[in-house]
């Protein structure tokens, strides 16, 4: 892997994938086809030797809150999470705890997700989130929505 792209997905992302119309653990083929946008990312993060992706603590204690509060059973929320850890360390990403330098947003959640970008100096943050896609480009990195990743991956060859 040559020059890899530091990526950071928020937590957003991560709870997408596991839902109704979610297909984990099934890793669909690129170029992603599932219908769901979220799960579509990790596959391509998964199936791409370009990105290393980057989890941070607080990330996955916010994942186990949100899949307790859905019902999600616990065995479902110990296998997802340890896939996430996983695939970060299968990309040569890592667990990161950043130290507290951002805290510019209203959201202060959104404030501990660019703590973590900032931390890894990741070039590219996918979100739903509007508050924080608004910020694009952030000190110099992008914010982008999960579908305009997608695409964005499929249409690229090498280059951003």
């Amino acid at each position: 892997m040559v020059n890899p792209i530091e990526i950071v997905l928020d937590v957003n992302i991560y709870a997408d994938v596991v839902g109704a119309e979610a297909v984990f653990p099934e890793i669909m083929e690129v170029p992603p086809r599932s219908g769901n946008d979220s799960a579509d990312v990790l596959s391509v993060i998964f199936d791409s030797e370009r990105y290393q992706l980057y989890l941070s603590p607080h990330i996955v204690r916010n994942l186990q809150t949100i899949f307790v509060e859905k019902g999600v059973a616990p065995a479902l929320i110990e296998k997802y999470l340890n896939f996430i850890v996983e695939l970060v360390l299968e990309t040569d990403g890592a667990v990161v705890e950043p130290p507290r330098t951002v805290f510019d947003l209203k959201d202060h959640e959104d404030n501990f997700i660019l703590d973590l970008v900032k931390a890894v100096d990741a070039k590219i943050l996918v979100t739903r989130d509007n508050e924080l896609i608004a910020e694009s480009p952030w000190n110099g990195r992008l914010i982008m929505h999960p579908s305009d990743f997608v695409k964005r991956h499929i249409k690229s060859s090498n280059n951003w």
